[in-house]
């Protein structure tokens, strides 16, 4: 497990940044101006809402469960992570507006190099306060995210710009292993902290559970009062509601080398996917009706 963790998670993640990269090309990029409100709404749930909710969370767990707060630690910065290929799946599936969808997946884990550290430091220290000894880690965040996120999605996009081609076609190839190389990072994390999981499920699942349905209520009722379309509803709350767990577990195991600050994501994973799908089979009915009127007129 030593091996995988410190040998395969890594480059496991930086390839699935990768593929983030090639699945977006430089003028949809600049198409954003054909939904400015969309993404701008979409960005500001992300990086303000998720973990503004994730520090009052955080903080009624330290006070109120008997967590250990390497654990608690994980809740923060599960909600500093961007969205990743698994929103954009959904959102595929579920006719929303795919092109929102991986723009901003690719442009927040872009910019992650400075939202990430920047909110993980301010949430850490509202929290924990000097509770918890992570000095350096802002710094050593930003690397990992440079290495690990910006450098491979930027190679991504100038792949897709130069050999949009090659690009297209391994795009195709590369979505399914990208989702077992995410689901390795899962279980690796799951299996290296067995013995805390097995000891704390009872109260990591309730509140990763609680978690994932306030992000979705949040994205649900504010996409509905900013009054955007359909499609674009459906990519922001799935957006929300699909963290990349995978960056979080790098994060946490591989960048802070605190192993207990992985299980959350891990947690986090298949319970994120249980309410997407709910939420899909909710907008099934409303997504067939415009369907239908679209294709008669």
């Amino acid at each position: 497990m030593f091996f995988i963790i410190q040998y395969i998670v890594p480059p496991a993640l930086a390839f699935m940044m990768f593929n983030i990269g090639i699945t977006i090309s430089l003028p949809e990029i600049r198409n954003i101006a054909r939904f400015p409100k969309a993404f701008a709404l979409g960005a500001l749930l992300q990086i303000i809402s998720l973990p503004l909710l994730a520090i009052i969370i955080a903080l009624l767990v330290k006070n109120f469960f008997s967590l250990p707060d390497e654990v608690i630690l994980g809740i923060l910065i599960l909600a500093v992570c961007p969205g990743g290929v698994t929103s954009n799946i959904l959102t595929m599936l579920g006719n929303g507006n795919l092109a929102l969808s991986i723009t901003l997946t690719s442009l927040l884990s872009f910019v992650g190099i400075l939202t990430v550290p920047l909110f993980f430091a301010i949430s850490n220290q509202l929290v924990f306060g000097e509770s918890l000894n992570l000095n350096h880690s802002f710094l050593r965040i930003t690397l990992g995210i440079f290495v690990f996120t910006t450098i491979p999605i930027s190679l991504g996009l100038l792949f897709r710009h130069f050999r949009s081609d090659l690009a297209l076609r391994y795009e195709k190839k590369f979505r399914p292993l990208t989702f077992i190389l995410f689901m390795l990072i899962v279980v690796a994390a799951l299996i290296k902290n067995k013995n805390i999981l097995l000891e704390h499920i009872d109260t990591l699942a309730p509140i990763a559970l609680l978690f994932n349905a306030i992000v979705m209520f949040i994205a649900i009722i504010a996409v509905k009062v900013f009054k955007l379309d359909l499609r674009n509803r459906i990519a922001i709350v799935f957006e929300c509601g699909s963290q990349n767990t995978g960056l979080a577990v790098l994060i946490a195991l591989n960048v802070l080398q605190i192993e207990q600050a992985g299980v959350f994501a891990a947690v986090y994973t298949p319970i994120m996917y249980l309410t997407a799908f709910i939420y899909y089979y909710y907008i099934r009915p409303t997504n067939k009706h415009n369907l239908n009127s679209h294709h008669k007129m």
